[in-house]
């Protein structure tokens, strides 16, 4: 059988927006720690059919796994955005070892790579106001709180709060997106899962909950098979959700 996916490594790669990422101190660091460990992306051959959005969404989120995590993309050019959030994956797999299958490793990892969003996009708000990652993300962000019935202003008053303290809002996405995605995977049934959504839906910023795949997340993470102790995750997850600035515990340890 022919391969369809061509493995890439990173340096072989465009990176299209770097330049709006020049100010910010942390995103070489991370990309870095991919060449480093040398990863790779999957790329579909020259002239495949494959070469498109919505095969390339299915391929990444129904194929992705935590320990081997070969992001699929369309071409040889990807987004800064999208290199910090496969070396957060890659740093925590690193971190975790076994245990980054367990659900607490994989809400873990996913949680941490997910809320460096609101870091990026609090500090490109106020280095960078014209980079592409905002002209893509905040709508799409506006989008999934907008339909969560916030108001216009009400989504430019979070944005605000990303640009006054990246810190502060990594470690308000990152403590919503692990607590609520563990207690989700938890549930025994609908019921239970509606009683964890209808309880989180007071905190400030459950309008985005959707808007990361939370669905996704629970139907990998339920799926997986038992066995690997899922304690010294949920141990690890403890202390950084502890810390008045997870973001800065996560670099000393990790990079």
């Amino acid at each position: 059988m022919s391969t369809l996916l061509q493995p890439v490594p990173l340096s072989a790669l465009t990176v299209e927006d770097e330049h709006d990422f020049a100010a910010m101190p942390l995103y070489p660091r991370l990309k870095q720690a991919l060449l480093d460990a040398a990863v790779t992306y999957r790329v579909p051959a020259p002239g495949s059919k494959l070469s498109r959005w919505d095969h390339v969404l299915l391929l990444n989120l129904g194929f992705w796994t935590p320990t081997e995590p070969d992001d699929v993309i369309e071409g040889r050019v990807l987004t800064a955005d999208v290199i910090a959030h496969r070396a957060w994956h890659h740093l925590a797999a690193s971190a975790l070892g076994p245990g980054a299958t367990t659900l607490e490793g994989l809400m873990l990892g996913e949680a941490i790579a997910s809320a460096f969003d609101a870091y990026m996009i609090g500090h490109l708000l106020t280095s960078r106001p014209d980079a592409a990652m905002l002209e893509s993300q905040l709508p799409a962000m506006s989008d999934a709180m907008l339909e969560a019935g916030l108001t216009d202003d009400e989504c430019s008053k979070i944005f605000a709060t990303f640009s006054e303290d990246p810190h502060a809002a990594f470690k308000q996405l990152l403590t919503l997106l692990y607590e609520v995605g563990v207690a989700l995977c938890q549930c025994d049934g609908a019921e239970a899962a509606a009683h964890v959504l209808d309880a989180a839906s007071t905190r400030p910023l459950a309008p985005l909950l959707h808007h990361y795949r939370l669905a996704t997340w629970v139907l990998y993470s339920r799926g997986q098979p038992p066995g690997v102790d899922g304690a010294p995750a949920a141990a690890l997850a403890t202390e950084i959700l502890a810390s008045d600035d997870p973001l800065d515990l996560l670099l000393t340890r990790w990079l």
